[in-house]
């Protein structure tokens, strides 16, 4: 049961579910009554999370990814690699560049919408400070999400 009148969705799935706001995020979620796909490459367990059903996955993987998120109606993308993390621009180009690019495909197929989760890191970057692979990458896939509802996809992206 949704105790929030204001939400407008019936299954939510969240990219990088086990991160520092995936999994408070899978938690909240699934408190207000919404089933939660919790979507990760980490093999953890939600047992503590009534409604959250987790799958192994990678965003990279265009196949895995649509049959995991076949069910939601939006889809919360909160996975990237982090400016914490010692990864090199490819992983950085893989993850945030072309995860986000499979998400909105898939969210075109399902017709979900997308809640973009991305960094205040950008704003600096768009002022031409503290540039670095992280703060450009996550600033691609904004662009990205922006040429998407451009094009009709419902979106909205957090800072």
């Amino acid at each position: 049961m949704v105790t929030n009148p204001s939400v407008r969705f019936k299954h939510a799935f969240v990219t990088g579910a086990t991160g520092i706001v995936g999994s408070p995020l899978c938690e909240m979620i699934a408190r207000s009554g919404i089933p939660v796909t919790a979507y990760s490459r980490k093999p953890t367990v939600f047992s503590g999370f009534q409604g959250v059903r987790h799958e192994l996955g990678n965003i990279l993987d265009l196949v895995a990814l649509r049959n995991a998120a076949k069910d939601a109606d939006v889809i919360f993308h909160v996975a990237a690699a982090v400016h914490t993390s010692v990864a090199t621009l490819d992983v950085y180009e893989r993850v945030n560049v072309i995860g986000t690019q499979n998400v909105i495909r898939v969210a075109r197929e399902i017709n979900a919408k997308v809640v973009y989760v991305s960094t205040v890191n950008v704003d600096g970057f768009l002022r031409g400070e503290l540039v670095n692979d992280y703060a450009r990458t996550k600033s691609q896939a904004e662009d990205l999400i922006r040429l998407a509802v451009d094009d009709g996809l419902d979106a909205v992206i957090l800072r």
